[in-house]
């Protein structure tokens, strides 16, 4: 693949669905992502099937990691007009157009990018889908390692909502 940014991503495994963390763990809520995909990674981690990875870039960069795959789950904090901390909400891709998050001027939002892939690569090295569990963030602002109290709670709600996601896709037992 060309690389469309500074960062190209190759897949690592044989793995159909890339369960995705996003955030910066050190900015309190923005991290949220990242610890619903632990939580995620200890019960799951031995499904072949299965790939978990974290980032903490958005745009084209972000983006550019789904390709390869035939469904990308992705967990991120979620800033909304109005929004409730602590809410957990299942997106698509085109539902992150209207969300504040992930962008900033020298790149462009989620949607976008992914429209510009679409274009350059073509649907088939896309997801046939891309789910985003997104948990409405309480404080982006403050260097810290721990969730504000409303996210915190909210790791639960947004692990079983991904659980829910694995169901349509795992093998039953």
């Amino acid at each position: 693949m060309n690389g469309y940014s500074s960062q190209v991503f190759n897949k690592t495994s044989n793995a159909k669905t890339l369960i995705l963390g996003v955030g910066n763990p050190i900015l309190s809520d923005d991290g949220v992502g990242i610890h619903v995909l632990e939580e995620l990674r200890k019960k799951y981690s031995n499904i072949s099937d299965l790939e978990f990875d974290d980032l903490s870039t958005g745009g084209l960069s972000l983006a550019e990691r789904f390709v390869g795959y035939k469904k990308v789950i992705m967990i991120d904090a979620l800033a909304l007009d109005n929004g409730t901390p602590g809410a957990v909400h299942r997106l698509t891709i085109n539902d992150f157009g209207t969300t504040k998050r992930m962008y900033c001027a020298h790149d462009c939002n989620l949607a976008t990018a992914y429209e510009v892939l679409k274009k350059e690569l073509g649907l088939e090295k896309l997801p046939d889908e891309v789910i985003i569990i997104g948990i409405e963030a309480e404080n982006f602002n403050e260097f810290s390692e721990s969730l504000s109290e409303k996210v915190a709670k909210a790791i639960p709600k947004a692990v079983a909502m991904v659980e829910e996601e694995l169901t349509k896709i795992l093998p039953k037992k």
